[in-house]
């Protein structure tokens, strides 16, 4: 029974590990992002909701 459990605690082990690595690399490439100059065709929205004045260049207008 031994065996089985040496099993799982290495597989629960690497599984932690890969979790942390890809949060890592996560985070660094959102830093990249943001440290990046944003181009015309790429910019930021605001976490607020835009006003419909706001909206007119056509950013989220979905209203017809």
């Amino acid at each position: 029974m031994s065996t089985y459990k040496e099993m799982y605690l290495t597989l629960v082990r690497a599984q932690r590990e890969a979790i942390l690595i890809l949060q890592e690399a996560y985070q660094e490439a959102e830093e990249i992002l943001l440290s990046a100059e944003m181009s015309d065709h790429l910019r930021a929205l605001p976490l607020e909701p835009l006003q419909k004045e706001e909206q007119a260049d056509g950013y989220l207008n979905t209203q017809k």
